[in-house]
């Protein structure tokens, strides 16, 4: 659950991070946390215009606190704050060792990585569901074998 006291950093840390790392077992190798992106022309991007923006709230540094209000029903009303909201897990989440295992963390059209990993077939991706992306990363990870120091 987002406390609406927490900033978006704090949810992160607490929240994100410890779940993703709740999921990892011994055989876990791999994480992918793929995002939808909202490009200019996407259909969902015009109808948000055609229904109005609602306020815009500023991620920045992820210091600034998670709104009070229902964000799912305001904040992510505004295509700004969407655009905004994704790109910061990826890069707060790539941060994370996992005890060794790959993050790839997708951020816009591009992927970001915790290992030094061959990504060039998964960037640019300009898929905007994250569940086309999906496929795109289990057949990356069809070829890849990864084994655990």
């Amino acid at each position: 659950m987002v406390w609406p006291t927490s900033e978006h950093s704090d949810y992160v840390s607490q929240h994100l991070v410890l779940f993703v790392e709740s999921q990892i077992t011994q055989t876990v190798t791999r994480v992918d946390a793929i995002w939808d992106t909202y490009p200019e022309d996407n259909i969902k991007t015009l109808t948000h215009q055609n229904r109005g923006l609602d306020p815009r709230t500023k991620i920045g540094d992820g210091h600034t606190r998670i709104p009070k209000q229902d964000w799912n029903t305001w904040f992510l009303k505004n295509i700004d704050n969407e655009k905004e909201l994704f790109p910061f897990p990826s890069i707060e989440l790539v941060k994370q060792d996992l005890g060794g295992r790959l993050l790839l963390s997708t951020n816009l059209q591009s992927v970001l990585s915790n290992k030094q990993q061959d990504i060039s077939g998964l960037q640019p991706c300009n898929h905007t569901e994250a569940d086309t992306r999906i496929l795109l990363y289990l057949a990356h990870a069809a070829t890849r074998v990864i084994r655990l120091p």
